[in-house]
């Protein structure tokens, strides 16, 4: 769906939401990547800005995107959670999830005793 529907009995605001959840979905948003700004979705979808705002705030609200002000929007890192009943290696958790699993040295010395 490039453009809404703005015949539809669906809010606007939906559709675009829908429109940018399943961008997200399907990848071509990934994790980290900034989206384009309410002005480039404003005429992207030929809406108001408060529609764009409104799909935006629902996308947030329910974890697929992060707002940093004067920055942009970005598309959310997927939060692990790690379900109580079972018990799985932290690296096998991150394989079934798509994810690579590593670390990072932040920082080695030697402190006296």
């Amino acid at each position: 769906m490039p453009y809404p529907n703005k015949r539809a009995p669906v809010p606007l605001y939906y559709q675009i939401m829908r429109w940018l959840q399943e961008q997200i979905e399907a990848g071509h948003f990934k994790a980290g990547d900034r989206i384009p700004s309410e002005r480039e979705l404003t005429e992207q979808f030929q809406v108001s800005r408060m529609t764009v705002r409104q799909a935006l705030r629902e996308l947030e609200a329910q974890g697929y995107l992060e707002r940093v002000q004067g920055r942009g929007t970005y598309v959310s890192i997927p939060k692990v959670e790690q379900p109580l009943l079972a018990l799985t290696s932290f690296t096998e958790d991150m394989h079934r999830r798509g994810m690579t699993p590593g670390s990072v040295l932040l920082r080695a010395g030697t402190i006296p005793a």
